[in-house]
């Protein structure tokens, strides 16, 4: 915008003469909107002239969409590279965002301050972890969930 500032869904929702809720509709694809397809097209070209992009913190106290962290041992572990590529589409395609860290050469520490802060709403954890680490992250906060490992 030309005062400096991010545009809003309200500023969109003018431009396009609708609604905020209408936007917010129509660029989170909500399948129960019904609009007609030319009041879709309008709230998208505003969006995209104003440059609006949604604002991840406002859509999350809304909603509860969050974020999901995912842990692996290493990156390049035979089959972490299938774990984390099918964990971001998965997010993606659900609007979720997915933090993604490698706990090779890292303390435990380092993580567990992060998600006891409610950064992410849950975690998915691929393979490897030392038992008391992973008891340590489970007694941490968000639900926890192992992926290509056995624990008790």
């Amino acid at each position: 915008m030309a005062n400096g500032r991010r545009p809003t869904i309200a500023d969109v929702a003018r431009r396009a003469a609708v609604d905020p809720a209408v936007v917010s509709k129509v660029l989170r694809d909500d399948p129960g909107l019904q609009v007609r397809e030319q009041t879709r097209e309008r709230v998208r070209q505003a969006a995209a002239d104003l440059g609006y992009v949604a604002n991840f913190n406002a859509r999350r106290l809304r909603s509860g969409a969050g974020a999901l962290g995912l842990l692996v041992q290493e990156f390049w572990t035979p089959g972490n590279a299938e774990i984390v590529a099918g964990a971001e589409e998965t997010a993606a395609a659900r609007g979720i965002l997915l933090w993604t860290a490698s706990m090779e050469g890292y303390p435990p520490d380092r993580y567990l301050s992060l998600f006891r802060s409610g950064i992410v709403d849950a975690l998915l954890i691929a393979g490897g972890g030392e038992p008391q680490d992973l008891a340590a992250l489970a007694a941490s906060g968000p639900p926890l969930l192992m992926v290509n490992h056995r624990t008790e």
